[in-house]
């Protein structure tokens, strides 16, 4: 198994970074209020990939959804989605175990940065999405700090990567985020030990949504997440916000 596969798979519900408090993390909260107002959940087959512990579902649940399901490989976090009543799989991104053309909307929330092959990924998204009315909500991160001197210089990798085990062993990058101060610090001690990419270029993103057959019709920028709403090239329809 891949590294951060391998973490994610036997880590605890609160070492995946699936809790999160809207009352302090006002993007992730704008970003569910688009994701609800542009899916119209109401009538409609819902799919949460990474659920973590539902936030999504819960909504997809309150709107009135014909059927939710949150797929996770944390098992530890869909015990916690039982008390939805929604429908739960065990699995992974990149395989996931549903036939074609069959969600109407399909959100991937803070999980693209831990998945190997995000292009693959985005083609299974594509591939379940209802070809005509279908809509798709993923979050993606930009490059990390430091991206371009990795690929330059062992001796830099080797400082990323004993910063990297000093965050995960200390926590400070999840301290560092809980006070409110230098941006620059947050950037400096985020936790990447359990990133599997570095992130992507505005390019780079274009390219893999080319490449899943879909198109973006909204792009909205929150520092270093880039939120996109897609649809298969068959509907191009634009949103407006």
């Amino acid at each position: 198994m891949k590294r951060s596969k391998h973490y994610f798979y036997h880590a605890g519900s609160d070492k995946t970074g699936a809790k999160i408090d809207e009352s302090r993390d006002l993007k992730a909260a704008e970003r569910k209020r688009i994701i609800m107002e542009l899916s119209k959940p109401k009538g409609k087959a819902c799919l949460s990939l990474g659920c973590g512990l539902g936030r999504f579902l819960r909504e997809y649940d309150r709107h009135k959804a014909r059927i939710a399901v949150g797929l996770d490989i944390n098992r530890k976090n869909l015990e916690q989605c039982k008390e939805i009543g929604v429908h739960l799989v065990l699995g992974d991104v990149e395989n996931v175990p549903f036939r074609d053309d069959i969600f109407d909307v399909i959100d991937c929330e803070a999980t693209m940065a831990h998945i190997a092959d995000p292009i693959k990924a985005m083609k299974e998204i594509s591939r379940m999405l209802e070809q005509k009315l279908g809509i798709s909500f993923v979050t993606w991160h930009i490059y990390r700090w430091g991206t371009l001197l990795t690929n330059k210089t062992v001796r830099f990798r080797l400082i990323l990567y004993v910063r990297d085990l000093i965050v995960n062993i200390t926590h400070i990058g999840r301290s560092i985020n809980h006070i409110a101060g230098s941006r620059l610090l947050k950037v400096l001690f985020v936790n990447y030990g359990t990133y599997r990419n570095s992130g992507f270029s505005y390019p780079e993103t274009l390219q893999i949504y080319r490449e899943a057959d879909m198109v973006i019709v909204l792009l909205k920028i929150y520092g270093h997440v880039v939120f996109v709403v897609g649809k298969n090239r068959s509907n191009r329809r634009e949103f407006r916000l």
